[in-house]
């Protein structure tokens, strides 16, 4: 009897199913795991603007700023109409006290907002590090 051969991580049903086991790591708080598994899919397919949302979720949960924005600005770079990269990459810019850019980041996520709730969002995020500066 052969043994199984392993799928290579690049096929589409493979990706999918390490993407819902990437996923499901995150949901369930274990952000190192789901950091890693979501390396692998970026290695796998590195246009893929969702395994960098996930990847830039797992560093901002772990407070790895620094990295966090960079998956962001890639996500950002790949999906150019996602708001919540934007706002996230606020949020990681504030978190390091780099208040310009994370405002610049927020008026990104304004002109991409999605409906009212990320708006208000934004919004209040936005009103927050203004009064910080002005």
């Amino acid at each position: 009897m052969a043994a199984k051969q392993k799928q290579p991580l690049d096929s589409n049903e493979v990706l999918v199913k390490s993407y819902a086991s990437a996923y499901a790591l995150y949901k369930v708080g274990d952000y190192r795991r789901a950091q890693a598994a979501f390396i692998e899919l970026i290695k796998a397919d590195p246009l893929n603007s969702s395994y960098w949302f996930g990847f830039g979720s797992c560093l901002q949960m772990r407070r790895d700023y620094r990295e966090a924005l960079n998956a962001w600005r890639m996500t950002a770079l790949l999906d150019d109409r996602n708001a919540i990269c934007h706002f996230h990459a606020a949020e990681c810019c504030f978190s390091m006290h780099q208040i310009d850019e994370g405002l610049t980041f927020l008026k990104g996520a304004e002109q991409r907002a999605p409906g009212k709730a990320w708006s208000k969002k934004i919004s209040s995020l936005k009103q927050c590090w203004e009064s910080k500066v002005g």
